[in-house]
């Protein structure tokens, strides 16, 4: 019976170890059981990191003209960069829009796989309002169900996505939506709305956390931080 536990011990934390590598981390862990926890383990140690990637093209607008990122833009991209977050180039409201995408496993967040897009899009001196938030997130988390990459979505598996507006007009409308997290539950995952406005470097985001999927915001408040 003791040796069984460890077996089983023995192939969660494989299959824990390979969901830190971006690989299937149920998967692994029933391989695990069925050949050995320690074979599997040597052939993971011995496969790269497993990275996905989104096709990056240039930025354009509905007319097929080129379109170059902002400052503030270009910024958010190099930090996803360094941080290995895998980069689109977009159009989003046919705004200039860079992507990020991160899938992270962590047993605190009770065993889940939680993906998370980060979507930044440059509104130049455009206006941003609560409807202007409100029709960017409908567009993003299409994207984001479109190129979801997790695990079958409700197994241990969330969703989210930080969307980024950045304009030099941002109304205060826009700022309270922010803050207050006025999105809720209405787009089937967690949707993070942030402003930032270059002129200033002021950035608005949520000023508390909510008790739905609390856990997460810690997560959400240190990228934010670290990408603006």
């Amino acid at each position: 019976m003791v040796k069984i536990l460890i077996w089983i011990g023995l192939s969660i934390a494989v299959g824990v170890w390979a969901g830190k590598n971006n690989r299937n981390a149920v998967g692994w862990g029933v391989l695990s059981i069925v050949i050995s926890p320690v074979i599997a383990g040597i052939i993971l140690f011995f496969l790269q990191e497993k990275t996905e990637s989104f096709n990056t093209k240039p930025l354009q607008n509905s007319d097929g003209e080129s379109v170059e990122p902002g400052d503030t833009l270009k910024s958010i991209k190099d930090k996803l960069s360094a941080k290995n977050i895998y980069l689109s180039e977009e159009t989003i409201n046919n705004k200039p829009t860079i992507i990020g995408y991160e899938k992270r496993f962590k047993l605190k967040w009770m065993a889940t796989q939680l993906n998370t897009f980060i979507v930044a899009a440059d509104f130049g001196d455009n206006n941003v309002t609560e409807q202007t938030i409100e029709d960017f997130f409908a567009r993003a988390f299409k994207y984001a169900k479109k190129n979801y990459r997790g695990w079958p979505r409700g197994l241990q598996s969330g969703l989210a996505v930080i969307g980024i507006l950045i304009s030099k007009n941002i109304d205060q409308s826009a700022i309270s939506y922010c803050q207050k997290l006025k999105a809720g539950k209405k787009y089937s995952g967690f949707a993070i709305p942030v402003t930032i406005d270059p002129s200033t470097n002021q950035v608005y985001y949520f000023n508390k956390k909510p008790i739905w999927g609390k856990i997460y915001y810690p997560h959400f408040e240190k990228m934010i931080n670290d990408l603006t």
